[in-house]
């Protein structure tokens, strides 16, 4: 079994602070035509990695694809709730939209989460 304390750790020592804003989609309004859409904002730790431009859609770094690791705990100390596609990090006022995202568990406790970035 993985030992979780020392993904936490590097998370905590090396990750950055960042904004996880998740969408949710609400009702649709008839008189705009429009589904309307609500954000929810939490603050997390994350810690980011392969961010080789060259990794990216014809190697231009604004469209690079990154990854990311999130804590299982937000910085208020509640579980982090479950990233999906199109949710969105928010790090010095850059906006990463998810494209991917999966939960990394040891036995059955949740660990953090693995991100696929698109900038």
């Amino acid at each position: 079994m993985f030992d979780p304390y020392t993904l936490r750790k590097m998370i905590t020592e090396h990750g950055v602070t960042v904004t996880l804003r998740k969408k949710s989609t609400g009702a649709y309004n008839t008189t705009t035509g429009k589904v309307t859409q609500t954000n929810t904002d939490y603050t997390v730790q994350v810690y980011f990695f392969n961010n080789d431009p060259s990794v990216g859609q014809f190697s231009i770094a604004a469209k690079a694809e990154r990854r990311a690791v999130v804590s299982d705990r937000l910085s208020d100390g509640s579980n982090t709730p479950d990233i999906d596609s199109s949710d969105e990090l928010i790090f010095q006022s850059n906006i990463i939209t998810v494209t991917r995202s999966s939960k990394i568990t040891s036995s059955t406790s949740n660990m953090c989460q693995l991100l696929y970035l698109q900038d």
